[in-house]
């Protein structure tokens, strides 16, 4: 069940940035050139992205789409000294709301996809 929470979340970021990704009217629907997708992402998210990147890459074959995974802090400064990203996804809200401060980030792009709850299991 995580796992599919996981990739659903996954997914609806990844097909958010595809959509804000469009050209205007001057380009036709069956573009010649793909759509440069870069996602830095917590490792944590690792194996995860990698297989929705798989389904993805069947139905959109026209996205390429590029991981650069890491810690979030690592990421966060990467992004700060202009790493070039489209989605960000931390696996924490402090990384997300330094980078809102400094304007680093899209105010209307930014989602809460997952969250972790602590729980214990008494047998």
């Amino acid at each position: 069940m995580r796992k599919l929470l996981l990739l659903s979340g996954l997914a609806l970021c990844i097909l958010s940035a595809v959509a804000g990704c469009g050209g205007g009217s001057e380009k036709s629907t069956t573009q010649s050139e793909p759509v440069k997708l870069t996602i830095s992402a917590a490792a944590s998210l690792k194996d995860a992205a990698e297989e929705l990147k798989t389904i993805y890459a069947q139905q959109q074959p026209n996205v390429r789409v590029t991981y650069n995974f890491g810690a979030s802090g690592t990421l966060q400064k990467q992004i700060e000294e202009g790493a070039p990203v489209d989605i960000f996804i931390s696996a924490d809200k402090s990384q997300m709301d330094a980078l809102a401060e400094k304007g680093l980030i899209l105010d209307d792009s930014r989602k809460d996809l997952l969250g972790n709850e602590l729980v214990l299991i008494i047998r």
